[in-house]
């Protein structure tokens, strides 16, 4: 099973290996909710945690998400570009390049 944060993207049946997947509309609206929420929430979630550790929170928490999470939001997109080009026929990267030999 493959998720776009808390939404289904794909998953792979493990007796036939079929991939089902939802239309790709379907996936970019959920997945758009789903990051507007989660966009939404991080405030809240780091004032909490800078409240409950704050030490921890600038040594380790503020850090470690400033890399980190682009990071995950670009392997998000990228799953979500293959995604929608897997219906089209064609694999590509985020930068909508085919990979090599395609």
């Amino acid at each position: 099973m493959t998720y776009l944060g808390n939404v289904l993207a794909s998953a792979t049946c493990t007796v036939c290996g079929e991939t089902f997947r939802p239309r790709p509309d379907v996936l970019v609206a959920n997945y758009v909710r789903d990051f507007e929420h989660r966009l939404a929430r991080k405030p809240g979630r780091m004032l909490t945690e800078a409240r409950r550790h704050p030490l921890s929170f600038v040594l380790h928490y503020l850090p470690r998400g400033l890399v980190s999470k682009p990071r995950e939001v670009l392997q998000e997109l990228e799953v979500l570009a293959r995604s929608n080009q897997a219906e089209h026929g064609t694999v590509k990267d985020a930068a909508g390049a085919a990979p090599p030999g395609r």
